[in-house]
């Protein structure tokens, strides 16, 4: 799935919210035929390598959006999925993999 140049997914309306997206898409690189992207596992300082290729977030203001969109993208689907739901946040998971037959993955209080 070529996200950088795909159309919209799908219109968001947050009229008293913010939305905030990271993804692996736009900016890589590929050395030795080894892609590299700019979200950093903490704990191994390389770029994070799970089944997600963006995750957007919608909360009550932008910052708490962006740091919730890089920490679910961290998180890989299962464990992101689980913190979202737990702290209400609204979250959708475009997956570069099948997870139970989908590529979308959304919280439970996405309408």
């Amino acid at each position: 799935m070529d996200l950088a140049y795909s159309p919209p997914f799908s219109p968001v309306l947050s009229p008293d919210g913010a939305i905030a997206t990271s993804g692996n898409y736009e900016r890589f690189f590929i050395t030795n035929g080894v892609r590299y992207h700019h979200i950093i596992d903490p704990q191994t300082a390389y770029p994070v390598k799970n089944e997600i290729a963006s995750v957007s977030a919608i909360t009550t203001n932008a910052m708490e959006a962006d740091c919730y969109s890089t920490t679910l993208f961290l998180l890989g689907v299962r464990k992101g999925l689980s913190l979202a739901n737990k702290n209400k946040i609204k979250a959708i998971f475009l997956l570069s993999t099948n997870i139970d037959n989908s590529k979308i993955k959304e919280t439970n209080n996405l309408n």
